[in-house]
Formats: C-alpha cells, sequence, structure tokens
C-alpha cells in the first residue's frame, strides 16, 4: 500500500486502543527497539511474541512487549498491525512520517489541545507520564525514549524539553567510580600506600572487544539474527564495564602522580 493512503487510514485507525488496559509508555533502550525491528525485515511474523526474542532477558522481553502494545503495533494477542509491517518496510525517507503518525497515535498528549507540546518543559512532560501511571526512574526512561523517538520522527518539540538520561547516567557513572575510587585508596593505605598500576592495555582491550561484533546484516537468517542481538547487549555491558574501569584507573593514577 502507497505511503500516501497509508498516512490518512493510519492517522485515523491507530488512535483506536487495541486493548481494554493501557499499557505503560514504552521505556525500552531504543537499541532494542530499532534491533528488534531490523529483525523483522526477513518477514513480518503472523504473530509477535516473546519466542521472537530468545536472547533477551524476561525484563527486557516484556519492556519491549509492552512498547509494541503500546506504540499500536500489535494488538493484546501479538497480532501485527498494518503500522508495524510500513515501519518495517518503510524507506528512509518514508520513515520519519510513518513514526510521526504512530506517535501521535500512541501518546494521548500530542493530541490534546491543551497540552502544547512545542512549548512545554520537561517536568510537564514527565507530569503526562506519571499521570498514566509511571512512577520513579521509570518516568526518565519514558521521557528518554519518547524524545528520541521525536527527533527520529522529525517533529517539532519544545526545545526546553530535554531527554536526561545521558546526564543520569553520567551521574551514575561518576558515584560509582568515586566509590571505587575511595575504597582503592583506603586498600592502598592499608597497604603502606603501595602505588597503584592502571592496566597497560586497557584500551586495547577495548579495541578488541568493540572489533569482535560484525554489522548487523538484515540478510541473515533468523536464529543468527537473534544471536546478534544478544551478542550486542553482552557487548554493551562489557563495554560499560571496561570504559567505567579506565576512568578509575586514571583517576588513581592522577591522584597518585600528584602526591
Amino acid at each position: 500500500m502507497a505511503l500516501g493512503r497509508v498516512t490518512a487510514q493510519k492517522k485515523m485507525a491507530v488512535t483506536e486502543s487495541t486493548s481494554q488496559n493501557e499499557a505503560m509508555p514504552p521505556y525500552v533502550s531504543l537499541k532494542t527497539f530499532y534491533g528488534f525491528l531490523e529483525s523483522l525485515k526477513i518477514g513480518v511474523p503472523a504473530r509477535i511474541d516473546k519466542t521472537l526474542m530468545s536472547t533477551m532477558s524476561g525484563a527486557v522481553q516484556s519492556q519491549l512487549m509492552g512498547a509494541l502494545r503500546y506504540l499500536k503495533l500489535v494488538t493484546d494477542n501479538g497480532s501485527p498491525l498494518p503500522l508495524l509491517k510500513e515501519l518495517v518496510t518503510a524507506t528512509d525517507a518514508d520513515r520519519p512520517t510513518v513514526i510521526r503518525i504512530m506517535l501521535e497515535g500512541a501518546y494521548p498528549f500530542l493530541r490534546d489541545s491543551e497540552f502544547p507540546i512545542k512549548t512545554a518543559t520537561t517536568g510537564a512532560l514527565e507530569e503526562k507520564f506519571r499521570e498514566g501511571g509511571v512512577t520513579g526512574d521509570t518516568t526518565r526512561k519514558c521521557l528518554s525514549f519518547f524524545v528520541a523517538m521525536s527527533k527520529d520522527a522529525e517533529m517539532e518539540i519544545s526545545p526546553h524539553i530535554k531527554s536526561t538520561h545521558a546526564n543520569s547516567s553520567g551521574s551514575n557513572s561518576r558515584r560509582r567510580a568515586k566509590r571505587v575510587v575511595k575504597s582503592k585508596e583506603s586498600s592502598t593505605e592499608d597497604l603502606g600506600k603501595t602505588p597503584f598500576t592502571p592496566p597497560a592495555k586497557q584500551e586495547t582491550t577495548i579495541q578488541i572487544v568493540a572489533g569482535k561484533l560484525p554489522a548487523f546484516d538484515p540478510t541473515w537468517e533468523t536464529g543468527v539474527q537473534q544471536s546478534w542481538l544478544a551478542a550486542f547487549d553482552k557487548w554493551a555491558t562489557i563495554m560499560d564495564k571496561l570504559v567505567v574501569t579506565e576512568q578509575v584507573a586514571q583517576k588513581i593514577s592522577n591522584d597518585e602522580s600528584g602526591s
């Protein structure tokens, strides 16, 4: 079906609820979401279920299924809706339009004439998520997902709405690094302040790990694609740990050089 006809039909149909129970706004990782869509390029199955996500953890599977339902891409029983197929097969030129239709059909505040999405603040949007039952740190994740998707949809939203994902992650990493540094400093005191030598091949290790993962190929068989997604999740976790370790080692080295 041509995109022109889809745009008019989907914009009306996608606003209709596919469930009696409203799902929580998406807070799954954007990489996981797009990675799953990539895996469907070989063909969208008759039903979307967790067997297509066997390489993911149970928590991530639930987050992804919840996102697909909330975005009106599948029904409660997992039947794919036309918008899912349109999103999977969209060209680079058409994709922003399809994503915009998806967002406008899923997020109520985008259809609320009294909510000025073009001038709203981060706090105002967070309130909208909390009104939908979102609590705690999940609010930040929902906000990050929406902001990133709105950019991909080339939507005009308020410049005052900022994703806090990167800042929070950085703050958490710094806090963890400080705790580790403090622990290391205590250990060196107990050992007569024995100098700590950072791993000489830390950077090389990161490069080696990064080079192990080949580029994703949508022509792979389903099993190979699922294995790639699992490897990618493990790779991301390892990289996070290596980066934090490298920062800690550098911090300790700098402190000892200045003492």
